[in-house]
């Protein structure tokens, strides 16, 4: 059962500029440590770093709490061996999923120009929940 539907939307010109303005601060504020440690193999830093924050946005409107309780830092992006990219998470944001009774997150990714667009799908059994009511 689908939980959870998020999309984001970002121009990569926005991401430059921070990152211009923050340079390592902003990275470390946004990505996780095995995410930094990708991002130096990448030609197109900029874009990566849209990708992430545009995922990272896009997984907080699918949980429908937007950045409360949740840190950029909870929530990564990777790649496959294949490249296809997925979506990875901190032992406590993976605890709050659990809880939630998400089971699996699937995330795409494109660009085009200066967009970025990302989309999360969560997918599970949804939380335990006694019977609804029944009304006679």
């Amino acid at each position: 059962m689908i939980l959870g539907l998020g999309n984001d939307l970002i121009r990569t010109s926005r991401i430059a500029a921070v990152w211009q303005r923050h340079g390592d601060r902003f990275c470390h504020k946004l990505l996780m440590p095995a995410e930094q440690a990708a991002l130096a193999d990448v030609t197109d830093p900029v874009n990566r770093l849209a990708k992430a924050f545009a995922a990272k946005e896009a997984l907080v409107k699918a949980l429908g709490t937007g950045f409360r309780g949740v840190s950029h830092v909870d929530s990564g992006v990777l790649r496959a061996v294949n490249g296809a990219p997925r979506l990875v998470f901190s032992a406590r944001l993976a605890g709050v999923l659990q809880t939630r009774g998400i089971e699996l997150a699937h995330l795409a990714l494109t660009d085009q120009d200066d967009w970025v667009l990302a989309t999360v799908v969560l997918e599970g059994s949804g939380p335990r929940r006694p019977p609804p009511l029944e009304i006679v």
